[in-house]
């Protein structure tokens, strides 16, 4: 007998806390500047963990690499979720990864997790800080060239 499955996704989290002047920063600015930046940094964090999943899973057909995605689950406020992992079509592959009665297990994502977590961390905040920048940058120069906060005098 198989076990019950509740969920088609496998999820596998990790969260950033304490970083108190990213916080400001990313509170700076306009609030869909900030998540679009940071919305970008997670995807490319995600894609790379993707990316190993895929060179690790088990290949028969070739149809469950195919199948393993990165997907937005969340975002409020200055906080961004990524799933990565098999959605419906190639649901076995949670058998695969977990094991049943009958068969052992043939981990893949967790191993995946596991050779890229400090990698996807680092593209994350170097990603995620070269973007803040490039926004800081386009806002600052339209702001300069729009005249507005600059003091002209009246003509007498």
């Amino acid at each position: 007998m198989l076990p019950r499955v509740g969920m088609m996704v496998l999820k596998t989290r990790f969260r950033i806390e304490g970083a108190k002047e990213l916080d400001k920063v990313l509170k700076g600015l306009p609030d869909h500047i900030a998540k679009r930046d940071l919305n970008f940094a997670v995807r490319k964090g995600a894609n790379l963990l993707r990316d190993e999943a895929i060179n690790r899973a088990p290949e028969r057909t070739g149809y469950a690499k195919k199948n393993i995605k990165t997907r937005q689950y969340k975002k409020s406020g200055h906080s961004s979720t990524m799933l990565v992992g098999v959605f419906r079509k190639a649901y076995y592959m949670m058998f695969m990864e977990f094991g049943t009665e009958d068969t052992a297990a043939q981990p893949w994502l967790r191993p995946a997790f596991d050779a890229t977590k400090s990698a996807v961390l680092k593209l994350i905040a170097d990603t995620l800080a070269k973007r803040l920048q490039q926004s800081a940058k386009k806002l600052a120069g339209s702001y300069s060239k729009s005249g507005a906060g600059v003091r002209r005098r009246r003509k007498k």
